[in-house]
């Protein structure tokens, strides 16, 4: 048997707790919210994983954060959501991407930064680092910064999120 609660936060997000009272095996179950309302907010569409053996229970949630039609064909834009998440979203020959909007470098925006479509990559704008907005990975770095140490030029890859776009045109990242 399995007992649904559903919990509301801030408005914006909505978490489905799921309670098993017997180990199953596991299983992936996908809530919409389907209507306005205190126990359904509109912005935002919840995925909850369930792994129902020995009762674990898995919950991600989703920030609708646009439309598609907000994010032209090779261009990007910034978003913040929840009040202090700013995340980058864009689209390179139709395919979405989402990150953070920070440079692991040195923290820039990557707003400011260049998108490069036929390469698949952001440059920011500060020192030029470059990182491929699919995989996150840094792939070049300018040829001026080369002589600097190790410790200078270190770099994280960029944070990454799920971009899941809806046939109604809402645009939805996974943090």
């Amino acid at each position: 048997m399995i007992i649904s609660y559903f919990l509301t936060l801030n408005f914006k997000r909505v978490i489905c707790l799921y309670i098993t009272t017997a180990p199953s095996t596991s299983a992936a179950h996908y809530e919409e919210p389907t209507t306005p309302g205190p126990s359904f907010p509109s912005p935002c569409l919840l995925r909850t994983i369930h792994m129902l053996e020995y009762n674990i229970v898995i919950i991600n949630l989703l920030y609708k954060v646009c439309e598609t039609k907000d994010i032209n064909n090779n261009a990007m834009k910034s978003f913040v959501i929840d009040t202090n998440n700013d995340i980058l979203i864009g689209k390179i020959n139709c395919k979405m991407f989402a990150c953070k909007n920070y440079c692991p470098h040195r923290a820039a925006l990557l707003s400011k930064g260049q998108l490069k479509p036929n390469e698949n990559k952001i440059a920011c704008y500060m020192h030029g680092f470059e990182y491929n907005v699919f995989t996150g990975k840094l792939e070049s770095i300018p040829n001026k910064w080369i002589s600097q140490s190790e410790g200078w030029k270190k770099s994280e890859e960029l944070v990454l999120y799920d971009v899941i776009e809806k046939e109604d045109g809402s645009v939805f990242v996974n943090i």
